[in-house]
């Protein structure tokens, strides 16, 4: 796996964005058809909130792959993506969740998962 994008150097976070700008405005235009036109989306709606956090000065609440609980109910989930929306809203999506399910990340909490010593 790559480096986090929230780890990104500024100029490297800058790159990104321009990259899957262009990647999908390119996918978008109709001038090819893209069957990955709503990944690259997707790609430039998590690099926004990454510069959006940057901006604020703020850090995810959450890291990808680690367990967290509903805060009603005992639901556990493995958190996949992290979204910052702004004004500290922060969005989460979970491995094995319907494509396109968020979930507001103030309705979880950190869980600690016990570690296997072999």
């Amino acid at each position: 796996m790559g480096k986090w994008a929230y780890d990104y150097s500024n100029d490297e976070l800058v790159k990104a964005v321009i990259q899957q700008a262009a990647q999908a405005g390119i996918s978008n235009s109709g001038v090819m058809f893209d069957f990955t036109a709503g990944y690259r989306l997707g790609e430039l709606r998590y690099l926004r909130g990454v510069l959006l956090a940057r901006l604020d000065n703020v850090r995810p609440p959450f890291e990808i792959g680690q367990v967290v609980e509903a805060r009603k109910g005992r639901y556990i989930y493995t958190v996949q993506r992290i979204f910052y929306e702004g004004s500290n809203k922060w969005i989460l999506s979970f491995r094995g969740a319907e494509e396109n399910q968020y979930y507001y990340a103030e309705n979880f909490k950190k869980v600690d998962v016990p570690v296997k010593v072999r």
